[in-house]
């Protein structure tokens, strides 16, 4: 999805500039706010366009994005005249409500030289605009900003091809220590919350970026997992034993996620205990959560129609047969777990027949305890941080470890404190 943020220049851009407001529009009666308000968008859909064509220079008309057109109206009205100008509309996109919505869809156009130099020299001139804080009922929160090396972050972005940042993350540094943020909840099930306010769906920046720019992050521990175990230990009556007899793998992963994960790492997958190792463990499991299928029979013949056998085809090349074999009797087990314990959440929570539509419905209610769980730390943290989607990002505290043992005796919620100003995870309870 294509962001397009608001940005400004010091000075008016000289009439002969090719992004200047009159080549798209007539300045005859147009009122100055309205004749600034054009110009910044331009301009971000001029840096927006630099952005997608830096993937495919020479054929940029094979790139497709989406974007959503009424974030740019809520700028400026006849904003469609400015994105026809920079990109080719494949298909319009359509917001009647609920989940009968789509995105539009976009490639960017080819453009003559003089507009192309034009872009980027202005790239350097541009500053972030964020406008007046909006009106109405929003959940306002506090932000701590780290000051990071700002040359160091400019140089990154540059190099990750995200100069479509550059005007935003360099407010952000030049603000005070403290800034607040407006959310409003988002999605179909409403169980999200996205920034509206200075800056727009910032939750959805780099995590490197967001690990540089803002203090304490608190991720919730292995969040689909807890959702589930905390759910059936409600069942069973806090009844570990029998609970630990039923999912095995399950209750492991919930009474230690570390030690679940390095033991699949190394005695499965074989692969070391790294980050990058334990990250493929991590999107390995959720994929069996949401019910990708795995049998040794379908690793072994390396069955493209399973994701999970996909993963293991990308990452583990290096296993034998026999041991793709014993992988996906063990992957095979834990997956036959995900499934029937959605299966009894069925009957526990919705009092229904574990139909797949009933099934699905599992996974709004885990939307939904996300949100809550993430409303209830936000506010032990004294409403601070920004709201992603299994934690908060952000926030002040004295101590990592107090703090995430008090999240659990208060909430009962499991939790990863990590400190951003020492970058390492400082507690993990």
């Amino acid at each position: 999805m294509l962001s397009v943020y608001p940005v400004d220049v010091v000075q008016e851009l000289d009439r002969s500039n090719p992004l200047f407001v009159g080549h798209f529009f007539p300045l005859q009666g147009m009122w100055w706010r309205k004749r600034k308000q054009r110009q910044g968008l331009i301009i971000s859909m001029a840096l927006a366009w630099n952005r997608l064509v830096k993937k495919n220079k020479s054929n940029p008309g094979f790139i497709e994005e989406e974007i959503l057109i009424t974030h740019l109206t809520k700028q400026v009205k006849d904003a469609r005249v400015i994105l026809e100008h920079f990109f080719t509309v494949k298909r319009i996109g359509f917001n009647y409500g609920d989940s009968n919505k789509s995105p539009t869809v976009i490639a960017p156009r080819r453009l003559n030289k003089k507009t192309r130099d034009a872009i980027e020299n202005i790239i350097n001139e541009v500053h972030f605009a964020p406008g007046l804080p909006p009106k109405g009922k929003y959940t306002v929160s506090k932000v701590f900003v780290r000051r990071p090396n700002r040359s160091e972050v400019i140089a990154k972005l540059t190099e990750t091809q995200r100069d479509d940042l550059i005007p935003p993350v360099s407010w952000l540094l030049d603000q005070t220590l403290t800034l607040e943020f407006y959310f409003e909840p988002s999605g179909k099930l409403q169980a999200r919350d996205k920034s509206v306010w200075p800056i727009r769906s910032i939750e959805l920046w780099p995590s490197w970026l967001r690990s540089e720019l803002f203090g304490t992050v608190v991720d919730l521990e292995n969040a689909y997992n807890q959702f589930i175990m905390s759910k059936l230990r409600e069942k069973y009556k806090d009844d570990d034993k029998k609970l630990g007899m039923r999912y095995p793998d399950l209750f492991a992963a919930y009474t230690d996620k570390q030690q679940f994960r390095e033991t699949l790492c190394t005695d499965f997958l074989r692969l070391p205990v790294e980050e990058d190792s334990l990250d493929v463990v991590k999107k390995l499991l959720m994929t069996l959560a949401n019910g990708s299928n795995v049998t040794p029979g379908l690793i072994a013949s390396g069955s493209s129609r399973s994701e999970a056998v996909r993963m293991i085809q990308e990452n583990c090349p290096h296993l034998a047969p026999t041991e793709l074999i014993t992988l996906g009797r063990r992957l095979s087990s834990i997956a036959k777990q995900f499934a029937s314990a959605k299966r009894d959440l069925c009957l526990y929570l919705l009092k229904e027949r574990p139909t797949r539509k009933n099934q699905k419905q599992i996974f709004s209610l885990y939307f939904q305890w996300e949100r809550e769980a993430r409303h209830k730390i936000w506010n032990l943290a004294n409403c601070t941080g920004l709201h992603l989607h299994d934690g908060v990002d952000g926030i002040s505290v004295d101590n990592p470890e107090t703090f995430a043992y008090d999240v659990l005796e208060q909430t009962g919620l499991q939790v990863k404190v990590i400190e951003h100003s020492q970058l390492r995870s400082c507690s993990t309870v």
